[in-house]
């Protein structure tokens, strides 16, 4: 749905066009600000009663069951905003059980600003793991939202001995020397894009502008009944990234915006309440000669306009003077919600985990190779549980499967959208007796019941329904939770997270009608109760999937796969290696996964990618017998996933995880805490 919003001057705004929102929007404030009292009321009780308890028992505090713990972190080398605070999570309740809402909060210190210190009294005897992070806390409700945290693969660990304990770190350094400090996950709030992709600017009269003129984008954050700007804050935080390579991170906005050359321009802004924050977009010129700019116009988007997880927004600036329109924009936004419940315990993250001894890793594609094809298919159905276990057996380290959802929201490992099914109750024909129907459009039971079929070297082939297979193991649609519950655990997996893609020649590989925070919250919370103690990653061809995944969990890593033909998909972001490099950037991705073939337009693509600290997967029919596996592995890759590993490893080949004593530990440590 496209929406139209101009945006005259203020005095206009508040008298005319906008005064009945204004209205709206005080109604709304005043309720929500009701709410808000109600629920910091409750926290205050919460906190009261907490500690009332503490002083009931605080005869305890000498005895041998309670040890007080002196948390000292410094933070020299990091930045940190005035509005933002130090937090310590960890295993027990005094450190909030790893929830970062309910974890202390450090002072600074008196004596030393890089410093930061807090007293807590803990259960002795007793291991300690905790982790330190940055966050911002909204003044109105209290909400701790995480800005950056410790990713270290095992959390900070002291055995509490003695009644007194001191913990003097550094921030990020669980190992002395290695800094390993990103960006947290979205344990509360939501995060909304706007994405300007190529000439999404279009001025209703050329300008005359000079080649020392630029038009500048500025987009603030604004207090929807107020239609004033909000400060930088827990409240609402919006930065920028132009995709250009080496420089892609998010940054804070000039004072008088963006340059903006039509080209690719993200916005992004974190916030406690979506519906608590509006945006206001200006549009500069700037003469650089001069030192001077020319206000041109501005545009107001109110909260509402973002009614669904993305879509397109069509608007208008208007000048100030005289109302009219100066330009229209068109861009597209993305709106991630945090995953609800998505509450683990961090003995363990995998976030930032590949160590140099796991270069080259065998990943089985579709488990042992795709099977509904002419050319050499595998000898087992693809995407089943006997073709994932089959690469197991032949030595593969992880495999790589689709995982997409039913109509009642069941994630199940499957490849195509769409199925051929057959219009009348017997077998067809011919190919005009079968048609297409979309998979979303099937609840899980009904998949079970389906016959389908393919046509291979025009030649019609059955696929019995899953129910009529004696073997689970040898079913078409296994759920994902099969997977985990199913297969040996040393096997690692690569979830390709399937979303359609527009085509860049024009159509779409199929419609999805699921909303899309919906589609990701489904198969991350299977992936919350069942994958533990296996090796995981995510991928996926969609680049707000890998966004969101991202933001949404902060376990394990995610890849953004780019396809071999290029440019295939409309997204200019996967028209070739840079921008998918400037994508993983720009939202902290782990790495990115082309097709082998990219090697033939960029064969320095590894370097490209390691330059910026990104991993490499490569993926693709290159990759089609052992002196090519060879020699892509040679290139210094991290994984290949590919066909037929069971004809292409060496027969004496072995899981690697199997023997990895360090990851076996990490597993058992994560296991044995528990996990959720």
């Amino acid at each position: 749905t496209n929406h139209m919003c101009t945006l005259t001057n203020k005095t206009t705004i508040m008298s005319k066009n906008f005064h009945y929102k204004i209205k709206f929007y005080k109604n709304y404030i005043n309720c929500k600000n009701k709410c808000l009292n109600f629920c910091v009321s409750v926290n205050n009780s919460k906190r009261n009663s907490l500690v009332n308890l503490k002083d009931f028992q605080s005869g305890k505090t000498m005895t041998e069951d309670i040890a007080i713990v002196h948390f000292k972190v410094n933070l020299t080398g990091t930045r940190i905003a005035p509005y933002e605070v130090v937090g310590v999570m960890g295993n027990q309740e005094a450190l909030g059980e790893w929830n970062v809402q309910l974890a202390p909060r450090l002072k600074r210190s008196a004596n030393d600003y890089s410093e930061w210190t807090a007293v807590v009294e803990l259960s002795l005897h007793k291991f300690l793991r905790y982790r330190y992070f940055i966050a911002a806390v909204d003044k109105a409700t209290q909400i701790v939202q995480a800005r950056r945290w410790e990713i270290q693969e095992r959390a900070r660990e002291v055995k509490l001995m003695s009644k007194k304990v001191e913990c003097v770190d550094r921030f990020g350094c669980i190992c002395p020397n290695k800094l390993k400090v990103r960006k947290a996950w979205l344990n509360t709030g939501h995060v909304v894009l706007f994405k300007l992709f190529f000439n999404a600017l279009d001025f209703k009269e050329n300008l005359p502008i000079v080649p020392e003129e630029e038009i500048r984008l500025k987009l603030e954050p604004v207090n929807p009944e107020l239609m004033l700007p909000i400060l930088p804050s827990a409240r609402a935080y919006a930065q920028y990234s132009n995709m250009l390579y080496g420089g892609s991170q998010m940054k804070e906005q000039p004072d008088l915006g963006v340059v903006y050359n039509n080209n690719t321009l993200m916005f992004q802004v974190l916030m406690v309440d979506k519906a608590m924050v509006g945006y206001l977009l200006k549009l500069n010129l700037s003469n650089e000669s001069t030192g001077c700019v020319q206000f041109l116009g501005q545009m107001y988007i109110p909260p509402d306009a973002l009614d669904t997880s993305e879509g397109i927004l069509t608007v208008s600036f208007a000048s100030i003077t005289n109302g009219m329109e100066v330009a229209r924009l068109k861009m597209k936004y993305l709106v991630i919600n945090a995953m609800p419940d998505w509450q683990v315990k961090l003995n363990t993250t995998f976030l930032q985990y590949w160590p140099r001894r796991w270069k080259g890793l065998d990943i089985g594609h579709r488990g042992s190779g795709r099977s509904f094809i002419a050319d050499n298919p595998a000898p087992i159905f693809e995407n089943t549980l006997n073709s994932m276990q089959s690469a197991y057996k032949a030595g593969a380290d992880m495999v790589e499967f689709d995982v997409m959802l039913t109509r009642d929201l069941v994630p199940i490992i499957n490849h195509d959208f769409e199925l051929m099914i057959c219009l009348n109750a017997g077998k067809p024909l011919t190919k005009s007796n079968l048609c297409m129907k979309s998979v979303k459009d099937f609840t899980y039971d009904e998949l079970q019941h389906l016959i389908t079929y393919r046509v291979i070297n025009e030649r019609i082939v059955e696929y019995p329904a899953p129910c009529s297979v004696s073997n689970p193991d040898e079913r078409l649609f296994p759920t994902l939770k099969e997977f985990f519950t199913n297969t040996n655990r040393f096997l690692g997996c690569n979830m390709e997270i399937k979303w359609p893609q527009a085509y860049y020649a024009g159509g779409i590989e199929s419609i999805q009608t699921i909303d899309k925070n919906q589609y990701v919250d489904a198969i991350l919370s299977v992936v919350k109760d069942v994958s533990w103690g296996r090796l995981c990653c995510f991928s996926s061809f969609d680049a707000d999937i890998c966004i969101m995944l991202r933001f949404k969990q902060n376990i394990y890593p995610v890849f953004f796969t780019v396809s071999h033909k290029v440019p295939e998909f409309l997204d200019p972001r996967t028209h070739c290696l840079h921008p998918a490099v400037n994508t993983a950037q720009a939202f902290d991705l782990n790495g990115i996964a082309p097709a082998a073939s990219i090697f033939e337009s960029h064969p320095d693509a590894v370097t490209l990618a390691n330059r910026q600290k990104k991993w490499v997967l490569l993926w693709g029919e290159k990759l089609c017998d052992r002196k090519a596996v060879a020699w892509y592995k040679k290139q210094g890759v991290h994984g290949l996933i590919y066909d037929r590993i069971d004809t292409i490893v060496p027969a004496d080949k072995r899981n690697m995880f199997e023997k990895d004593g360090r990851l076996q530990k990490l597993f058992k440590l994560q296991l044995s805490c528990g996990c959720r």
